[in-house]
């Protein structure tokens, strides 16, 4: 699968692609790292988000740039899992059939809650994953774990701040999210 997109792209995205790589060329951040970022996957799925909006994508594509270049997406760590490897929930926990890797997190679980702490833990897994050999999917499998779930460990300032993280920055990466047990919206939206 090296230098072939894992996507089934059709032949009107591989040319607002190259149309996309073109005005590329003119970003002056645009250096080996975001080059390989940039490739054929990631342009189709910003292409996508916009329901095939050239210029929508490449205004996306840019600020992402700018954000990867600011949380240095490609030496970050989860300083909170190097010394307690259960700080957070999301976990890598195997590949599914269609080759897409497969997260579990049951959020009563979490032990470390600071957003800055979550926050550069779910970067750290994300950008990880795509990295592998083993993935042969561009899009992944959430299993959430409502299990002994209550309000406290509601924290919406950093749901809020997380949805925004994967819209903006992760667009078409989720391909299933499984809810087991959820009672959220009963938590949250109940009387």
């Amino acid at each position: 699968l090296v230098g072939k997109s894992r996507m089934d792209t059709t032949d009107d995205e591989l040319v607002m692609c190259e149309r996309l790589r073109l005005r590329l060329e003119s970003e002056p951040r645009m250096n080996d790292v975001n080059w390989k970022f940039c490739n054929e996957d990631t342009l189709v799925r910003y292409l996508r988000a916009w329901s095939h909006n050239e210029e929508k994508a490449l205004q996306m594509l840019q600020r992402t740039l700018e954000w990867r270049d600011q949380v240095k997406h490609e030496t970050v760590v989860c300083r909170s899992c190097l010394d307690d490897g259960a700080s957070h929930s999301m976990r890598g926990v195997g590949i599914d059939l269609m080759g897409r890797p497969v997260f579990y997190s049951q959020f009563a679980l979490i032990r470390n809650g600071e957003s800055e702490s979550n926050t550069e833990h779910l970067i750290f897994k994300l950008e990880n994953v795509f990295k592998s050999e083993n993935v042969r999917h561009h899009s992944y499998v959430w299993i959430i774990d409502f299990a002994g779930f209550s309000r406290k460990d509601v924290s919406l300032s950093f749901a809020k701040h997380a949805l925004k993280m994967f819209q903006d920055h992760y667009p078409e990466r989720l391909g299933v999210a499984v809810l087991l047990d959820p009672q959220l919206f009963s938590i949250l939206y109940g009387s």
